[in-house]
């Protein structure tokens, strides 16, 4: 990987290839309740899309994220003056699989198990310190 910055220490300069020798764990979750909460949180908001966007909402009210949605879940179309609104199933199936899984990365901790205690207790203190 190039340097961005020079070393005195290693005798490198920007631009110098720099090689890193660091160990890192990767730690893929599942969690089966997380994802039903992720997919009914998803399914509630593309219906608040569609009604929005059934009941004459026009783009601009409508913030960049929600636009942004309905054009990849929500097939719009315009006859007249009604508006029809169906789902995009393709993109939300896509979407849906990835729902309830979670990843940590690590340096230093090996053990999946572990590593998500150690994980939940730095939530906890962290809590505390905003309590």
């Amino acid at each position: 990987m190039p340097r961005r910055y020079a070393s005195q220490k290693k005798g490198l300069q920007p631009g110098d290839e720099d090689r890193f020798s660091r160990r890192v764990y990767l730690h893929l979750y599942f969690n089966p309740m997380r994802r039903v909460e992720q997919d009914s949180l998803f399914d509630k908001n593309l219906f608040g899309l569609k009604n929005l966007i059934e009941t004459d909402s026009t783009e601009e009210e409508l913030s960049e994220s929600a636009i942004g949605k309905v054009h990849r879940y929500l097939l719009v179309r315009h006859h007249g003056r009604r508006c029809t609104v169906a789902f995009n199933e393709r993109a939300i199936a896509a979407k849906k699989k990835y729902h309830g899984y979670f990843a940590l990365v690590s340096n230093y901790e090996k053990d999946a198990p572990e590593c998500l205690r150690k994980y939940r207790a730095r939530e906890t203190m962290e809590f505390f310190f905003e309590s």
